[in-house]
């Protein structure tokens, strides 16, 4: 079991439990909620590879409706973010095409807005995006070429950006959530 994390804002957590081959991780859900002497996981969610599933634990999200969570996975060959709605068996992509989703920057739930950075443009380019959690009306939020590492604000309001091309050495400004840069803090 390489995870334990709390479902959200209820009484459950999930366990990931991953075989000794790596490549089958069980997502259990556990009411720990003490109303039952015995707390039986349920498995909510099963995925399987044929080589080995990219320990990416960390960016497990789960939604406040806690019925759903936010998983990245290479199950499409390439790494991409998709919403698993448990409750009904649904799976959701939120991103797809022949590129990787390099960092889930966060979710932005009231909003219903996902932001993360992806190698969209080649594998040289590092991107900040944003898209809804439907998949819908993607937008880049840092324009020009380069290598772009990314901060939040925790309220998902105002992004720290990080350039850089292998002629440019860090450039640092604040830009909105609408790419709108705020203030350029290098010059």
């Amino acid at each position: 079991i390489p995870r334990i994390k709390w479902a959200g804002n209820t009484n459950k957590l999930c366990l990931i439990k991953l075989n000794r081959h790596q490549n089958k991780a069980d997502f259990l859900l556990a009411d720990v909620s003490g109303k039952d002497d015995l707390i039986t996981p349920q498995t909510i969610y099963t995925e399987q590879s044929e080589t080995f599933i990219e320990e990416t634990y960390d960016n497990l999200q789960f939604l406040s409706d806690g019925k759903s969570f936010i998983w990245n996975s290479e199950k499409s060959g390439f790494n991409h973010l998709y919403h698993i709605q448990y409750e009904k068996g649904a799976i959701i992509p939120i991103t797809s095409g022949d590129w990787d989703v390099i960092d889930f920057i966060g979710l932005d739930e009231k909003n219903a807005v996902i932001y993360y950075t992806s190698a969209e443009n080649g594998p040289t380019q590092k991107h900040f995006y944003k898209v809804k959690l439907n998949g819908k009306n993607k937008t880049c939020l840092t324009p020009g070429q380069g290598y772009f590492e990314i901060h939040h604000d925790g309220g998902f309001k105002y992004f720290s950006v990080y350039h850089s091309t292998a002629n440019q050495p860090y450039h640092i400004y604040l830009i909105d959530n609408k790419g709108k840069v705020i203030q350029d803090i290098t010059s």
